[in-house]
């Protein structure tokens, strides 16, 4: 007989193994056995994730990039020539520098918050999943893990790494 990870009354399950189950804080027993980790958290951040990108995708449907793309290029097109024509030409190269500079700051600002999230994704969901596989309470052990560990990335991969004060790894 294979028994249910969860249920929700003590009543689907056999008597003889009632006692291996206990009460979770949702009212739900859950089989209590080594091995098995706790997930919810990691689901629900996952669906919320999802839930961002349907967001996003649904904000930008209507927009076709190869056109947007199009466009900017034969704004920039009619720009410069209109530059070249009235003699304008070091205004425009000016402007296009200062633009360029804007757009680079604005990307590595992006870069920098995208990295910072990734970084602060990864440090907590694996030191969580760490500490409840140590059947630890990651609530209390959280802040203590957080300031040993560091993300490092290698060869374009992003991996959690428990440091000393140097930065050199402890464990690999």
């Amino acid at each position: 007989m294979k028994l249910k990870a969860i249920v929700t009354s003590l009543d689907e399950v056999d008597e003889k193994y009632r006692d291996l189950y206990t009460q979770g804080a949702d009212g739900k027993y859950r089989l209590d056995a080594e091995g098995v980790e706790d997930v919810t958290g990691l689901k629900t951040a996952l669906e919320n994730e999802r839930k961002a990108v349907r967001d996003l995708k649904g904000r930008f449907s209507g927009i076709d990039a190869d056109e947007y793309a199009r466009l900017k290029a034969e704004d920039a097109e009619r720009a410069t020539k209109k530059a070249k024509d009235e003699g304008d030409w070091k205004a425009l190269e000016r402007q296009l520098l200062e633009r360029h500079a804007t757009e680079l700051k604005t990307h590595q600002d992006r870069v920098g918050s995208l990295t910072s999230a990734l970084e602060t994704h990864l440090v907590d969901a694996q030191a969580t999943a760490a500490i409840a596989g140590a059947r630890g309470v990651p609530q209390l052990l959280l802040p203590h893990v957080k300031s040993a560990v560091k993300v490092i990335e290698e060869d374009g991969q992003f991996s959690v790494r428990v440091v000393d004060a140097v930065v050199s790894h402890r464990v690999v």
